[in-house]
């Protein structure tokens, strides 16, 4: 059973003063939380100043079976759709799509998180976890999701620049996106999730918190020490910014439909997408800052998480749901509808008059 409120990481009279600090702290005696450390001391996470299990008595916390059982069903159903999804959009007659090319790599940081936090956060939660149950399984997985986490947030922001640009500046789409740019654009990304592997605090299960924290919550441990600030940067700078971009791509879509020029389906069933997954990844990315603060109800703690769930999972259904082209294909190899004659797929800047605009 849930505990109605998560026990205080922090003093609530230091909280504050803390988070004011938010971008120039650094740790006094240990700047060890991260991957790259993992590797330098022999692959065994205890052995890494600060994440030692001296003083835990390394029993198993909270379980919960509905949580567990509920995580890996939606996990494992997650998989499946997403799975049936990049079936569809890594057919060479979609990937030539700059849109489905960013799409692609989305799906693949997607479904590796999904089974982080949720096929294995249900295991958790079935096992009552905690860091110093599995130090070395936590410490690689949250290292891993976190990074995964991250970077999907980039190629999200990627993705509404690649749609805003597909409106109203060809030029711009061109120049980053023709052809083969849009491989090069995405290296970005994936750096970026491998900066926060390797060099930044991963985060840690903790059955007894509900969900992932920086903090190992061992005794005599200091709260303070392990913040991941590029993380809490992230949160409030890259999706906060991208879901910005969402909300002025809305109201493009709005200005063109007003003069009469149109707006496809396809456009706007994208927005109904983004907004969707913006929506689950911008209260995910809140919570999850707030929490590493301040104290945090149990209740709230478990939103944050699923909506960290939803926002990788989000997407393979929306496609599904709201994607013609990959709605029509997948039911057609489930074998629900009859395959059409192939034709020439439209672009997703295809206006409600017919009128195509060029596609990268």
């Amino acid at each position: 059973m849930l505990t109605p409120a998560v026990p205080n990481v922090i003093n609530l009279s230091t909280s504050f003063d803390m988070a004011k600090d938010v971008f120039n702290y650094q740790s006094p005696y240990f700047p060890a939380d991260k991957m790259e450390w993992f590797i330098k001391f022999g692959g065994n996470a205890e052995n890494i100043p600060g994440y030692d299990c001296r003083t835990s008595d390394r029993r198993p916390g909270a379980t919960s079976q509905v949580l567990g059982f509920a995580f890996i069903i939606y996990g494992v159903i997650a998989e499946s759709i997403y799975l049936l999804d990049m079936i569809i959009m890594t057919k060479k007659e979609h990937r030539r799509l700059s849109c489905y090319k960013i799409m692609i790599l989305l799906g693949v940081f997607d479904m590796l998180a999904i089974a982080i936090n949720s096929i294995l956060t249900g295991y958790f939660w079935l096992k009552g976890s905690n860091y110093c149950t599995n130090p070395n399984l936590i410490y690689i997985t949250g290292s891993i999701g976190m990074s995964l986490w991250c970077g999907a947030c980039l190629i999200c922001f990627i993705l509404v620049l690649n749609r805003l640009f597909d409106v109203c500046n060809k030029v711009m789409l061109q120049a980053l996106f023709k052809n083969g740019r849009t491989y090069i654009v995405l290296i970005i990304p994936i750096l970026y999730s491998l900066y926060f592997c390797f060099f930044t605090a991963p985060v840690l299960f903790n059955s007894d918190q509900t969900a992932w924290f920086f903090y190992t919550f061992v005794p005599q441990h200091d709260a303070a020490q392990y913040y991941n600030y590029p993380h809490t940067a992230n949160n409030l700078f890259v999706v906060v910014i991208t879901c910005a971009f969402y909300m002025y791509y809305s109201r493009v879509l709005l200005h063109y439909s007003k003069i009469g020029s149109g707006v496809s389906w396809a456009q706007k069933s994208f927005f109904i997408q983004c907004a969707l997954i913006c929506g689950a990844n911008l209260t995910a990315s809140l919570i999850y800052v707030f929490m590493q603060f301040f104290p945090t109800s149990s209740y709230l703690v478990l939103i944050g998480h699923i909506c960290w769930q939803l926002g990788h999972g989000f997407p393979a259904i929306v496609y599904l749901a709201l994607n013609r082209t990959i709605q029509q294909e997948a039911l057609t190899k489930l074998g629900l509808v009859r395959k059409k004659n192939s034709s020439k797929i439209a672009s997703v800047s295809q206006t409600a008059k017919g009128a195509k605009t060029l596609e990268f």
